[in-house]
């Protein structure tokens, strides 16, 4: 399917908690797991007229203008061609409420205001029942001695999109370009001071893993006690296949937290030495206790005896809820497609790996895109757009988790596609709206 537009819904500055996201949040959510993006319109051109009035509503005739107005009927794909008319010389304009909070969104059709008459097109590309309105008269405000009642305004009707029932195939947009580390980075080592280096001089400890000039978060650890900056003693532990660090400048229990370009600090059950490093990247280590600790290697030593069962890597369970179906499947296997050639090497099977094997064995369709910035942020990576009926739009999308079911710190902002598994017990993708 051909893409016309991507809509992306940020903001620059930290505002409100529930409607409203902190920046670092929003572009957060986007980079770990989502894309939002317009289709190109495969359906027929609907003229409508609509009438406004705020005092009686809206109508297809001037002299037939009713609250709430007529109901609108289209079909997934249509271009929707509006003459909007206001009837009584006051503002208006039309919006429809994808995400139903009763406010237009830049995300969402959205007419110029009018006093006189006006002509606006959208594509009608999201299927289901919404409510349409004129934001001006969406609500009523009666006033009383004391008190102040806000009571639902004249000017909203219903706004029906039917779907169109297609065949989907796997489509895979975009491709892996321009991801060589070029910027010096640092790293914070809590009680030890802050580490700079340079990413040509890091020298993977798991080249079964990375490709030349790409390394993970224990590398750089590593490559500081070898150029005597730190005194690290560490192991490579089997049972967990991961490095283990066992000390640093005679300091134990180590861990770490880390974020992309755009993220914020979060806790993570994830082995050090698989997590890729890029650049603009926050990382730091830092203490922690040795129950936390232990209940992360136990994590890891489960996922390997279960590898270790099993001739090929099958993940128990998968699952996939999205907005209009909810999918499970038991005992998928998996095999690694090598789309993150450039970063690992040939075999190595990441979470996105799930999403392609399920593709692969006819069970869903899919949709990749490669994005190279998300908003303000750089991100170079593969994102899920759709999942068989489910397409992403506005601020709503998939975003995925995986791991053990008893461990906490399963979803993570770290992309699929460079998400690194060991046969974690389960894999989910899940549907939200932020």
């Amino acid at each position: 399917m051909i893409r016309l537009n991507k809509l992306e819904k940020m903001t620059t500055s930290c505002i409100l908690a529930v409607a409203i996201f902190c920046s670092n949040l929003i572009v957060s959510h986007w980079l770990s797991n989502r894309s939002f993006y317009i289709a190109a319109n495969i359906g027929n051109v609907v003229n409508v007229h609509l009438f406004g009035s705020a005092t009686k509503g809206w109508g297809f005739t001037k002299d037939n203008i009713t609250s709430p107005g007529p109901t609108i009927f289209v079909k997934e794909g249509d271009l929707v061609n509006l003459t909007l008319t206001s009837v009584d010389g006051a503002r208006h304009n039309f919006f429809i409420d994808y995400d139903r909070d009763t406010n237009p969104s830049n995300y969402e059709p959205t007419s110029p205001s009018f006093k006189t008459t006006t002509n606006y097109q959208f594509d009608a590309l999201v299927p289901g029942n919404f409510t349409y309105y004129c934001q001006y008269y969406k609500v009523s405000i009666q006033y009383k001695p004391g008190n102040i009642q806000y009571k639902p305004g004249t000017m909203f009707g219903t706004f029906i999109v039917q779907p169109v029932e297609r065949t989907h195939t796997s489509n895979i947009y975009g491709k892996v370009e321009d991801t060589d580390l070029k910027l010096n980075g640092e790293i914070i080592i809590s009680g030890a001071g802050t580490f700079t280096f340079i990413p040509r001089e890091v020298v993977t400890k798991t080249p079964d893993i990375f490709q030349p000039g790409h390394f993970s978060v224990f590398d750089i650890i590593a490559h500081l006690d070898e150029t005597e900056r730190i005194a690290v003693e560490y192991h490579f532990d089997e049972r967990m296949n991961t490095h283990v660090i066992d000390s640093i400048n005679g300091k134990e229990n180590w861990w770490y937290q880390v974020y992309y370009d755009g993220g914020w600090p979060e806790p993570n059950v994830f082995r050090m030495d698989h997590y890729p490093v890029k650049d603009k990247m926050y990382m730091q280590l830092y203490q922690t206790s040795p129950s936390e600790i232990e209940k992360t290697y136990a994590a890891f030593r489960n996922q390997i005896a279960r590898r270790e069962s099993s001739s090929k890597m099958v993940i128990a369970e998968v699952t996939i809820k999205g907005k209009y179906e909810t999918l499970s499947f038991k005992n998928v296997t998996v095999e690694a497609h090598n789309l993150r050639n450039d970063t690992f090497k040939p075999g190595v099977v990441t979470a996105i790996d799930v999403m392609l094997s399920l593709g692969e064995q006819g069970k869903i369709s899919y949709d990749l895109r490669w994005y190279r910035t998300i908003a303000f942020a750089e991100v170079k990576n593969y994102y899920v757009d759709r999942i068989n009926k489910d397409e992403a739009y506005g601020s709503c999308g998939f975003v995925y988790e995986c791991g053990e079911k008893l461990r906490s710190k399963n979803h993570i902002h770290l992309p699929s596609d460079i998400r690194v598994i060991n046969s974690p017990e389960y894999v989910k993708w899940f549907w939200i709206c932020i």
